[in-house]
């Protein structure tokens, strides 16, 4: 991080490079409903206890809740 920005511009260029693609597949008369971005790395993110980032936003410690536990059957 420098002056409080995450400067990405491979990853940006490849999602930007990737959505313009899709728009332009619809304007072909493809049918594209949504995308939904996910990576490998999200699942490394998650092993790692969100220690290391990977995700496209960068959610300040403090502002994540903590995880409450759930019982393992329904009341």
């Amino acid at each position: 991080m420098v002056d409080g920005r995450v400067h990405d511009a491979d990853r940006i260029a490849y999602l930007t490079g990737f959505l313009q693609e899709a728009l332009r597949a619809a304007a072909d008369g493809l049918d594209i409903r949504g995308y939904y971005v996910w990576s490998l790395l999200d699942n490394y993110e998650w092993t790692a206890a969100y220690t290391a980032r990977f995700g496209l936003i960068r959610v300040p410690a403090k502002a994540r809740p903590s995880a409450t536990p759930m019982p393992a059957e329904p009341r």
